[in-house]
């Protein structure tokens, strides 16, 4: 799932239209596919990755993450496992981040996470 969310994203850049719209429309069908939530978090995770990828994914994790957070019409698919592995997981990356740009991204989205989270979960 990941080399498929790197595929799409890149092709989000791409300056073919028609490609740019179909990957706009495989990132719309990807995060409504069980299981996006990880692999999103699980890219932003790999500290190896090109930097301008890893920042455009996490600003894809940030741009949805009300969305995962959600209950309801308009929600996308996470499961309460998922949501802990990946609150776990971006406050890890951001102790560990040196990438500035992906660093302030992940502290929005946990800033996302704890408002919707308290005091409940």
């Amino acid at each position: 799932m990941e080399a498929a969310l790197q595929n799409i994203i890149i092709n989000t850049y791409n300056p073919n239209h028609d490609l740019r719209i179909a990957a706009e429309n495989a990132l719309k069908q990807f995060l409504a596919t069980s299981g996006s939530l990880a692999a999103t978090m699980n890219c932003v995770s790999q500290a190896d990755m090109h930097p301008d990828l890893r920042q455009a994914i996490s600003l894809v994790l940030k741009n949805h993450v009300k969305d995962y957070w959600g209950e309801g019409e308009g929600s996308l698919p996470a499961t309460p496992e998922e949501r802990q592995y990946a609150k776990t997981a971006m406050l890890t990356v951001l102790l560990d981040e040196t990438n500035n740009s992906v660093r302030s991204v992940l502290a929005e989205s946990i800033l996302v996470v704890s408002k919707m989270d308290f005091p409940d979960r």
